[in-house]
């Protein structure tokens, strides 16, 4: 029988046994969500991966960038392209596109740690367009005369020559460049291209990036599956701001900095004239002097001229000599401004000789010519003693002898007396007349002039309006209402007209003559005196210049002798009048002379044919012979117009004497002006530089003159300049 299990009672029987645990379909899900989480984990912890690897490329380039630029401003030049990764620049090579030079740069920005792969280039020309990876001397401050002086320092300032070269000559494909927008190549002044974390078919880098040509993949390009790389470039103008050259415009690569270099340049040029003019001082004071002695002889020959009023052909250098002095002496000090005055005043008596020429510059001819040379011969002699030193102690200026000297000259002094050399005679002097005194007299006989010229203005004014007035005329027992005294009195009148005209035209003539012989006489003098001084110059002055020649300065004052001669005998200088030319002129001055006696010669026959006036005899007198010059004895004072049984005490005169007085006095009230405003002139400048003079001899003991030490290391200046930031092959300790 079968046995069975005992149920409890009360306790219904149970069903079938289920199982226990996980089944298979829930740990499959199990599975496949933590799968999934750990997908979307993957997914979360790489999502920001690229936005790194931008970040990282953008830090590198501007690192890189400005590691460049430090290179530049520090060497003068861009860094050359390294051959292998990370390696040292190689100039070498030559060539413009390869890695960049980490282990150079590093030392010029400091640690160049966790930069990738990088590749660079840099705008290296030939011929007209820059290497600007090779320093050079590119740039030389130049002068007001355009041209370039001779400093070899290299810095920062050829570099931005080089820039503004690289610009001038426009777009050139075969130096380094990237293709703009519209795929037209523009040069850059250099690239960095970092490469991207994908490898491409030429390995890191991308496409143009890769490539050993002078050309990479514009900044602007955007990333794809194919290109990762990220790119800077600097352009030339970009560059030059970002060191400093500061070009002007877009379409003017001009540097302003390179523009200020110039124009401090162009200073010290003004500077360096000076110096020349201190240097030549001495040479210029020696020559002035040996010409202002010749300057008197052809003075005196000025006055004749003068006096003919023909200022237009001669000079009595009076003017040249006064002011040739002044400015002699007055460049010995600062300002110097006395100095631009020496090639007008004294270089151009020196070398032009036109003061020694005689009458080429035309400079102020009047009748205190000869005594105003004289003074001015004492004045050069002052400033060559000065620039000699002979009147002064040591080779410092004596500023308050100067200004005696000037001062003397404008206000009148005591001044040494000259021996035969014209050199000062120990302890003797004697009272010179400054321009100031010499106004006082010239400004009188303009007063005197003035009043003379008016009174035959008058005389010659009344009887135009009536000359038969002046005709006493009468006789006696005999009625003025008579027909035969009217009658005789209109025949007077009539031939009264006839003959006032003609001594009119005579006189006029007779005038022309007496010039014409005063010209053609002084014209002869002024050719004389240059053929003497050309003899002068030949055997005296040139043989004491030119034997013994040491220094420049010495051959400076045998050229200006020489030259002089040249002048004077040649005529191959405009400026300067020729003893050919006075020649001429002397000729021209004779026959001008011959034609005007020819001329008053036929006035006076036709004076000689006209009708006398038949005046009736008055109180029964016969009208007295009249004796006049040129004219020899007249039957009749009525003839020339003299008034008739005229009184000793009545002061009047004919008409032609008084037309003749008039002339002559009104000419020479002309010229007396143009002297005294010419002199006038001369005194004002004489006394402002007195005054000016005087501040700086009454300064304190060691004041600075103003201006002396820039003026006198200005070009030291301007080379410090230059040399400033300089690399190369000197040391800064040889920099000025």
């Amino acid at each position: 029988m079968a046995a069975h299990a005992l149920i409890p009672a009360g306790r219904a029987p149970a069903g079938p046994r289920r199982q226990r645990g996980v089944g298979l379909l829930q740990a499959l899900l199990v599975v496949l969500a933590v799968g999934a989480a750990l997908a979307a984990a993957a997914v979360l912890l790489h999502a920001p991966k690229p936005s790194r690897q931008a970040t990282s490329q953008e830090q590198a380039l501007a690192w890189a960038d400005e590691a460049v630029m430090a290179f530049a401003a520090a060497h003068a030049r861009l860094p050359c392209p390294a051959d292998e990764l990370h390696g040292d620049e190689n100039c070498a090579s030559g060539n413009a596109k390869g890695w960049l030079p980490l282990r150079s740069l590093v030392g010029a920005s400091g640690n160049g740690r966790g930069i990738g792969p990088m590749r660079y280039m840099a705008y290296r020309g030939s011929g007209a367009a820059p290497d600007l990876a090779v320093a050079q001397n590119r740039y030389n401050p130049v002068d007001l005369a355009g041209d370039a002086r001779d400093f070899d320092a290299i810095n920062g300032l050829d570099f931005c020559q080089m820039l503004a070269d690289a610009q001038g000559i426009g777009t050139d494909a075969s130096v380094a460049h990237v293709l703009d927008r519209a795929g037209v190549p523009a040069n850059v002044a250099y690239g960095i291209a970092a490469a991207g974390p994908d490898a491409g078919a030429a390995g890191r880098l991308d496409d143009r990036n890769a490539s050993d040509s002078v050309v990479m993949e514009a900044p602007w390009r955007r990333g794809d599956a194919d290109y990762d790389d990220r790119v800077r470039v600097r352009d030339l103008r970009e560059l030059g701001h970002a060191l400093g050259c500061r070009f002007a415009r877009p379409d003017a690569p001009d540097s302003v900095a390179l523009a200020s270099v110039d124009l401090l340049s162009g200073s010290v040029t003004v500077a360096e004239t000076v110096e020349e003019f201190q240097e030549f001082n001495r040479a210029n004071a020696e020559v002035s002097l040996a010409f202002a002695i010749i300057n008197e002889v052809f003075a005196v020959s000025a006055v004749a001229l003068a006096s003919a009023n023909l200022s237009n052909s001669i000079s009595t250098l009076a003017t040249a000599s006064a002011q040739l002095a002044a400015a002699t002496a007055a460049c010995a000090l600062p300002p110097w401004a006395q100095c631009a005055l020496i090639p007008v005043y004294s270089t151009a008596v020196g070398l032009a000789v036109a003061a020694v020429a005689t009458s080429g510059a035309a400079i102020g001819a009047n009748a205190a010519a000869l005594a105003v040379t004289s003074g001015a011969l004492a004045a050069t002699s002052i400033a060559y003693q000065m620039a000699h030193g002979t009147t002064g102690g040591g080779s410092e200026a004596d500023y308050g002898e100067l200004a005696d000297a000037v001062c003397t000259s404008a206000h009148g002094g005591m001044v040494p007396v000259l021996d035969g050399n014209n050199q000062p005679v120990p302890g003797q002097f004697v009272w010179q007349d400054g321009l100031e005194q010499q106004l006082v007299p010239v400004q009188a006989e303009v007063g005197v002039l003035e009043t003379r010229v008016a009174i035959h203005q008058g005389v010659l004014d009344d009887w135009s309006t009536n000359p038969s007035s002046k005709i006493e005329y009468g006789r006696h027992g005999v009625d003025p209402s008579d027909p035969d005294h009217a009658g005789a009195y209109a025949l007077l009148n009539t031939r009264l007209q006839e003959n006032l005209q003609a001594i009119r035209g005579y006189e006029d003539l007779r005038l022309v003559y007496d010039q014409g012989v005063e010209t053609a006489e002084a014209a002869k003098r002024v050719h004389d005196d240059a053929v003497a001084s050309a003899v002068h110059l030949e055997t005296v002055l040139i043989p004491q210049a030119c034997d013994d020649i040491q220094s420049t300065v010495d051959q400076y004052r045998c050229d200006s002798f020489r030259k002089g001669l040249a002048d004077l005998r040649e005529c191959g200088n405009p400026a300067v009048k020729c003893i050919a030319t006075m020649h001429q002129e002397w000729q021209d001055a004779v026959a001008a002379r011959d034609q005007a006696r020819a001329d008053r010669d036929q006035q006076r026959q036709r004076l000689d044919d006209l009708h006398a006036v038949h005046v009736v005899r008055y109180n029964m007198q016969p009208c007295p012979l009249l004796d006049a010059p040129d004219l020899g004895s007249y039957p009749s004072y009525c003839r020339v117009l003299y008034i008739l049984d005229q009184p000793d005490w009545d002061p009047r005169r004919p008409y032609g004497w008084h037309a003749r007085q008039y002339v002559a006095q009104n000419a020479a009230l002309e010229q007396k002006r143009e002297e005294l405003a010419e002199l006038q002139e001369r005194f004002d400048t004489a006394a402002q530089q007195c005054i000016d003079l005087r501040a700086i001899a009454g300064a304190p003991p060691g004041t600075p003159v103003p201006g002396v030490d820039r003026w006198k290391k200005a070009e030291d200046i301007l080379r410090a300049v230059d040399w400033r930031g300089a690399v190369g092959p000197v040391a800064p300790e040889d920099a000025p």
